[in-house]
């Protein structure tokens, strides 16, 4: 289902819808669907944090099929170093108006639900 709400950008991030502001996450769908199909600069220009996503995804899905496979755990400390990552990129893409989505924030829900209240 994300594969065809991807396909026709809908944005299911809730962030969004009430800010107008896209979170972290925001077009890390899109952007490993661009990469899984061969497409690797438009991944990067929807978030690049796909080039990391897609492997994770690939071992974990190897792991499931195939679970004689040697697995590894995660350190806790990658787990740190790729959050605070996720939170880099995203504060760079927004602090340097790159973030494809854009920030909008008339069209957040809070935004819209303070503009009724203060017309009325």
């Amino acid at each position: 289902m994300l594969v065809v709400l991807a396909q026709f950008e809908v944005r299911l991030c809730p962030v969004w819808w009430a800010t107008g502001v896209p979170c972290p996450g925001c077009g890390v769908v899109r952007a490993c669907l661009a990469l899984l199909t061969g497409h690797p600069a438009v991944a990067w220009a929807l978030n690049p944090v796909a080039f990391a996503v897609v492997p994770v995804g690939v071992l974990e899905v190897a792991w499931m099929v195939a679970p004689r496979l040697p697995r590894w755990r995660y350190p806790p400390w990658l787990v740190i170093v790729a959050a605070l990552a996720l939170l880099t990129v995203w504060a760079g893409r927004l602090a340097t108006g790159t973030h494809p989505d854009g920030i909008d924030l008339s069209r957040g829900a809070v935004a819209r639900a303070w503009a009724f209240f203060a017309s009325g």
